[in-house]
């Protein structure tokens, strides 16, 4: 990792309590793997709007947290994610 220096592993997102952050991480991949649409909104209205269908669709969780050898990831970490079905987004974000 070009540049990286100490202080990025000693202050911010890196002293995170990653055991919080698996936790919360696996509460929203649940929610998104019980969801069939996700809609995001963005404008003082919300005037753009799109529609994600992904029902049937699995949402993946990256803690932070790697607790066997050789596993990797990103750092700082805490974020979830899922795809949509193809060829079902509806509508429009500028």
């Amino acid at each position: 990792m070009p540049g990286i220096t100490m202080d990025m592993f000693t202050e911010g997102a890196m002293k995170a309590v990653y055991q919080q952050v698996a936790e919360l991480t696996k509460t929203f991949k649940d929610k998104l793997t019980s969801s069939n649409q996700i809609q995001i909104e963005t404008g003082e209205n919300n005037e753009n709007l799109l529609t994600l269908n992904v029902e049937g669709r699995e949402g993946i969780n990256s803690t932070g947290v790697f607790e066997r050898e050789g596993a990797s990831g990103n750092l700082p970490s805490g974020e979830i994610y899922i795809a949509p079905n193809l060829n079902t987004p509806a509508g429009k974000i500028n």
